[in-house]
């Protein structure tokens, strides 16, 4: 259900350029746009909240503290603002990772009696629904991590005996069915995000010699091993994937204890994306848009300072916080931690932002258009 119009392909470096030099406002054509807003809380402002993933419409699906102890899905649109999805049962946890293009069917997980955590399918009309497990025992769990662009595929992850939990994929008609490891071995596997049409899942399964690698799964290839960066003998995570099915993103351990965000393509293998502005720290890809051509996550700088990323092709990994006082937004006293999802469209990006004077994150949204992303925003929401 997305335009061709977001696969056209990126304008070119001349324009990127001249988008740089220009700011909000300035009547260009190519200006970058950009804006801000932090989405509060269920309960008070000492209570956290988190952004986990974003539609085109500008809905935001995450979770948020609602007391000391409990945390509760919530999904965000202009209109409504912070919407507490409830629990399963209506006690304890939920949480709040995919959603459909639309924003109308929304994916995550909550618990249930007994405290297991199940996997849950979410719509206007029917509310929360269980998806059940792969393991018929009381105390299995299932979450669901993410939904195709129509919401009628889940992708998610089960129990399968009482220590070992499998990917699976969801659909009305078949129900869940366990996708396996890699290379069938015994362990466990995790699903984190699904293409648009249903048909591409990523995550990660575990491999022999104990590590856990990122896996490409279709139905006809089956779960890929995507190795690790530079075929370095640690771990990579699989978290994110285009809509179009053609594009992973992750992280990857290097030598040194250190992690660096990728980006996989059938004929580029596992791209090291480096850190912000080169400065060599940590950084981690959480999801990317439609293409593949622009990709969020966190990184940090100054040693352990958490700060939202950016990346394109034209600019690398630059922190939002700097793109956006850029575009000519006050961040005076905020600073953007981590950016955890982006829209198909590459126009809105969530996650959790610090704001002056409070001493807990919370949810945010942010809209930012730069060449990379131009001609496949929605008509008329521009913003200065």
């Amino acid at each position: 259900g997305t335009s061709s119009g977001l696969r056209r392909q990126l304008l070119s470096s001349t324009a990127v350029a001249l988008a740089a030099l220009t700011l909000a406002g300035s009547g260009n054509a190519q200006a970058v746009e950009g804006s801000l807003e932090p989405l509060g809380t269920l309960n008070t402002v000492d209570y956290s909240s988190t952004g986990n993933a974003v539609s085109n419409n500008g809905t935001v699906v995450g979770f948020s503290y609602i007391d000391t102890t409990d945390w509760h899905a919530f999904y965000w649109t202009a209109a409504s603002g912070m919407v507490d999805m409830g629990t399963l049962t209506g006690t304890g946890k939920s949480v709040a990772l995919g959603l459909s293009a639309d924003g109308n069917v929304i994916v995550g997980w909550s618990t249930v009696q007994g405290g297991a955590l199940r996997a849950f399918r979410w719509t206007q009309p029917g509310g929360m629904v269980e998806l059940g497990t792969l393991w018929s025992d009381s105390t299995a769990f299932s979450a669901a991590t993410d939904t195709s662009g129509d919401g009628s595929v889940v992708a998610g992850y089960s129990s399968i005996d009482a220590n070992t939990y499998h990917a699976f994929r969801w659909t009305q008609s078949g129900g869940m069915v366990d996708i396996g490891t890699i290379g069938n071995i015994a362990g466990n596997s995790v699903t984190s995000a699904i293409s648009e049409d249903g048909m591409a899942i990523t995550g990660y399964s575990d491999v022999a010699g104990g590590q856990s690698h990122a896996y490409y799964w279709t139905q006809s290839g089956g779960m890929v091993d995507l190795g690790t960066i530079g075929n370095f003998a640690g771990k990579s995570y699989g978290l994110g994937i285009s809509g179009d099915g053609t594009t992973v993103v992750g992280y990857s351990q290097l030598a040194g204890s250190l992690d660096h965000a990728f980006r996989w393509t059938q004929g580029d293998g596992l791209v090291d994306l480096g850190s912000i502005n080169n400065g060599g720290g940590k950084s981690y890809a959480y999801a990317t848009n439609e293409t593949g051509s622009v990709i969020v996550g966190r990184g940090y700088i100054n040693g352990n300072q958490g700060r939202g990323f950016r990346w394109t092709a034209a600019t690398g990994m630059v922190d939002l916080n700097t793109l956006l006082t850029d575009a000519g937004v006050d961040m005076t006293g905020i600073r953007v931690i981590t950016a955890n999802g982006i829209s198909q469209s590459g126009e809105f990006i969530t996650g959790n932002v610090l704001v002056a004077n409070s001493i807990v994150d919370q949810a945010y949204l942010i809209r930012y258009v730069d060449a990379a992303v131009a001609g496949i925003t929605s008509a008329g929401s521009v913003q200065g």
